[in-house]
């Protein structure tokens, strides 16, 4: 089962790897240990699969700056997010 979501991308700087903040409505629905795996659809262009885990700001799983690009994603914007389990 898949779970949309429009979610904030959160990083520091353009050229380093940012975090998707997962709501917490989204990981209610999860089997929640220390971390789940998931395969994400990110603006519907690129899928990937991802670790979310608890970060500093909650449940985020980490994309990188080449998968940021590819999926026309800019820092600290709203992103269309589809996720399903592993």
């Amino acid at each position: 089962m898949a779970y949309s979501f429009t979610a904030r991308v959160r990083g520091l700087h353009p050229s380093e790897p940012c975090y998707v903040e997962v709501p917490k409505f989204v990981m209610q629905r999860f089997a929640w240990g220390r971390y789940v795996r998931v395969l994400a659809m990110i603006n519907e262009k690129i899928e990937m699969p991802a670790t979310i885990i608890n970060v500093g700001w909650g449940p985020s799983f980490l994309i990188t700056v080449r998968a940021r690009l590819a999926a026309g994603v800019e820092l600290n914007a709203p992103v269309s997010i589809a996720l399903r389990e592993r």
